[in-house]
């Protein structure tokens, strides 16, 4: 409950800041790019400073990131690398207790990884694998044309857009597969949690973006056919309305919520110290700057995907080597 509440409480944050970005900017790509990086560098910073040298403020600050990213009993300080631990309810109400950070013997026998775990984690890595791979060949085999004219209609019509926008599909369905094993690898870490809520939020992020591509996929494909069919490139104005709408707002929301979820777990890579500190910074980069290469060229689309390919295969490769521990 706890959990729930506080990925709620994210969500309203990452949408005031966003509608804060977009009102903020002056002019459509001015607008969305302030209401793309506004969460993501606020969320960004929420997580990487270290409230405990705020002075005074240092309490409040850190209540008021425990109470919407950890569960509600810690309302008190608590020293660096210590946390509650809740024993067991009582007639009284729940009891918890300190808990210390673990010795390095503890650390080594906990981070040893069981068959099921590393064979989750080699799963994970191979989904991250694979996805970096899909981001590539996406840019790479859609065709690119001039879209108001007959050869935008081929280009729509033709099987290199459809195959290139279903290797995006399932590239961006196996992200949340690639952060399971993230989560998995700090099952006994303070960065659990915020792990955790990186894969909500990828979740929720992919289920809002996926419509978008599927309507790319086979709406535009019709309307192509259809140009080509008729000889006349003024079928191709319905592509206006499937790009836009209801259906263009969703899909900017779950590229954000994307975006968001990959600068976490670049922060949970970074302070948890169980894969190298960078892994996990190629990957939010990519992302956050998904939308911004819409407007670019298929070489920078290309450079573009291989940045992104670059942050999942180095998470890939980091969690396949934790998981042959």
């Amino acid at each position: 409950m706890n959990l729930a509440l506080g990925v709620l409480v994210e969500l309203g944050i990452i949408i005031a800041f966003a509608y804060w970005g977009y009102r903020a900017g002056q002019g459509v790509r001015a607008r969305v790019a302030i209401a793309l990086m506004a969460p993501a560098i606020a969320f960004g910073f929420w997580g990487l400073v270290d409230f405990r040298q705020a002075g005074k403020l240092a309490e409040v600050l850190r209540l008021t990131r425990s109470s919407s990213s950890q569960a509600w009993p810690p309302l008190r300080y608590m020293p660096r690398g210590q946390r509650l631990r809740r024993i067991a309810p009582t007639g009284r109400g729940d009891r918890f207790q300190v808990e210390s950070p673990p010795t390095h013997s503890q650390v080594r026998e906990r981070s040893a990884m069981t068959p099921p775990i590393a064979a989750r984690l080699r799963l994970s890595a191979a989904a991250l694998a694979l996805a970096g791979l899909l981001f590539i060949l996406y840019p790479a085999l859609r065709p690119f044309s001039d879209e108001s004219s007959l050869l935008g209609a081929t280009a729509f019509a033709s099987q290199e857009w459809a195959v290139a926008h279903v290797l995006a599909i399932f590239a961006f369905t196996l992200i949340p597969v690639g952060l399971l094993g993230i989560h998995g690898l700090l099952r006994d870490d303070s960065q659990e949690p915020l792990a955790y809520r990186s894969i909500v939020l990828s979740l929720a992020g992919i289920g809002l973006a996926l419509p978008f591509y599927g309507a790319e996929t086979y709406g535009l494909q019709a309307i192509g056919e259809e140009a080509l069919r008729q000889q006349s490139a003024d079928v191709l104005r319905l592509a206006a309305a499937v790009r836009s709408g209801v259906g263009l707002a969703l899909f900017l929301v779950g590229l954000l919520l994307l975006a968001v979820a990959t600068l976490l777990t670049s922060i949970v890579v970074w302070k948890s110290g169980r894969l190298a500190r960078w892994s996990g910074v190629p990957l939010a980069i990519g992302m956050l700057l998904y939308l911004p290469q819409f407007f670019w060229s298929q070489p920078f689309r290309v450079a573009h995907g291989l940045l992104v390919a670059i942050g999942c295969l180095w998470l890939a490769v980091g969690l396949w080597r934790r998981a042959s521990r």
